[in-house]
């Protein structure tokens, strides 16, 4: 296996995330029984062999929010997401991913890789010597830009939907192998979508619940929240800046 879960051709993810029911994609559809857990816990603290969740915008930038704290708490997975994104820059491919809100018979976004998608980045030897557990890193692209370029709420939503179908398919793909990672053994969490992107945490959750992805979420408190230099959390200051963010006031994501 190389550093990372590259994204497979583009037939394989339409048909991944097209082949839905419009029933499932309908944001009418009644919450299935939760399978998300939060706890309030640094998500950096996850066991070993964790997958750490965060969204991610495409331009290859960890700038603010927890995403910087990703950035400086895995800089060798940093550079593989930053690689990543360069390498589709230059390729320029399209998709379609599904309007999850559309009621018409054409339900499709053309959309610009890798937005849409998951990049799943193995444990980094050098990124396990800075805090001692081994965590995979996944990458969920849910806005091409960020600040004042970032997508609107609708289309993140979009993006998240088809980025976490990619997420549910790789990771099985991941542990029906022995691979040099190993296992993924459990799925973590920020509120992701719901800081610098402006994104109501409820409305991701509910994304989730209706795929029924058993994940923990990590949702610190208000005083471990200070303490940091940004969060993805959904308290009414994370949400602020996002809002901010779109104004051009901030420079990070997530």
């Amino acid at each position: 296996m190389s550093g990372h879960s590259e994204v497979p051709p583009p037939s394989d993810v339409i048909a991944s995330t097209t082949a839905q029911s419009q029933d499932n994609l309908s944001s009418t559809v009644p919450y299935a029984a939760s399978v998300v857990t939060e706890i309030s816990r640094d998500i950096f603290t996850a066991p070993d062999g964790s997958a750490l969740i965060h969204a991610c915008n495409c331009k290859g930038v960890w700038g603010a929010g927890i995403a910087s704290e990703f950035r400086d708490q895995y800089p060798a997975a940093y550079e593989i997401y930053r690689s990543h994104c360069q390498q589709h820059a230059e390729n320029r491919q399209t998709y379609l991913i599904m309007d999850i809100d559309s009621h018409s018979e054409n339900n499709t976004v053309e959309v610009r890789r890798p937005l849409g998608t998951a990049l799943i980045i193995l444990p980094q030897q050098s990124d396990m010597t800075i805090h001692g557990r081994r965590h995979w890193i996944v990458c969920l692209f849910t806005s091409h830009g960020y600040g004042r370029h970032a997508m609107s709420r609708e289309m993140i939503l979009n993006a998240t939907w088809s980025a976490l179908h990619d997420m549910q398919r790789k990771v099985y793909q991941i542990n029906q192998h022995d691979g040099p990672g190993g296992q993924i053994q459990g799925l973590h969490a920020c509120r992701f979508n719901s800081g610098l992107f402006g994104v109501p945490w409820a409305r991701t959750r509910r994304l989730i619940d209706q795929m029924s992805i058993r994940m923990v979420v990590h949702a610190p408190g208000r005083m471990a929240y200070a303490s940091r230099r940004g969060v993805c959390g959904s308290m009414r200051g994370g949400v602020r800046r996002g809002r901010r963010g779109r104004r051009g006031q901030s420079t990070g994501h997530n």
